[in-house]
């Protein structure tokens, strides 16, 4: 948190980024420093970013000039975000800026390649099994065959719920199968639905959709691509675009 270089948290939608980095915040403002929070997925917040001098004098008016910590959430948001933030060396301010950031696709276009030497990235993913099961029984993994040993219809049932639902936060932390499949349906269309589509510029809507559910039950298969093109009636250009993004 003290380095001059631009902190770039990334990570999938729904992993849990906003809540890290408010947590941060939160914990910053305890000890009484200062610090200012943007959401690009709001207008009003967008509106500051129209360029960097625009940003800087809107955090330098209603915080002053020293150390700000400056949390910008949704960084994909904001168009040529990596020329943008690549212009930041020609001011020198006492702001640490932490950015957080979805869509891995866009982003390493766009944000992590033009920002080389000006960042540290992290990365935050869903909950990995150790973490899963930690938090379901508050032990470590490598106690796992001793816990299994005693409680073995739970320990069961803590595998298939991770390998069922996953390990995103807000399903784990969802209570029962209907609200869980609801979140993961909104994950889905936020993710697969909106942003892969625009990125891909789909056309044939029917035909994108038939073939993620297609490669959604050939999961840990071989695949082949005329075997595809023949079920879901694909031209190869347009297939060839899907697989390789």
């Amino acid at each position: 948190m003290e380095q001059k270089e631009i902190s770039l948290l990334l990570g999938p939608r729904q992993s849990g980024k906003t809540t890290l980095i408010l947590k941060i915040k939160e914990e910053l403002e305890k000890k009484g420093k200062k610090t200012a929070y943007f959401n690009l997925d709001r207008l009003e917040d967008l509106e500051n970013f129209k360029t960097q001098k625009t940003l800087l004098e809107k955090i330098k008016f209603e915080l002053g000039e020293d150390k700000v910590y400056v949390f910008i959430d949704e960084i994909q948001r904001l168009p040529n975000s990596g020329l943008f933030w690549k212009g930041f060396n020609d001011y020198l301010s006492p702001y640490k800026f932490i950015v957080t950031g979805s869509g891995p696709l866009e982003l390493k276009e766009n944000i992590v390649e033009p920002l080389t030497g000006r960042k540290k990235t992290f990365y935050l993913y869903p909950l990995s099994f150790e973490e899963f099961f930690k938090f379901k029984t508050r032990k470590e993994i490598k106690e796992f065959n001793h816990y299994y040993q005693f409680n073995k219809n739970e320990t069961e049932r803590i595998l298939d719920e991770y390998l069922i639902f996953g390990g995103y936060p807000k399903v784990v932390l969802a209570k029962g199968t209907k609200e869980k499949e609801k979140i993961l349906e909104e994950i889905y269309t936020s993710y697969l639905e909106k942003d892969v589509k625009a990125l891909l510029g789909v056309e044939k809507d029917l035909s994108y959709k038939y073939l993620l559910r297609y490669l959604a039950g050939e999961t840990g298969s071989l695949v082949k691509k005329s075997e595809i093109r023949r079920n879901l009636g694909l031209n190869i250009k347009t297939l060839n675009r899907y697989l390789f993004c």
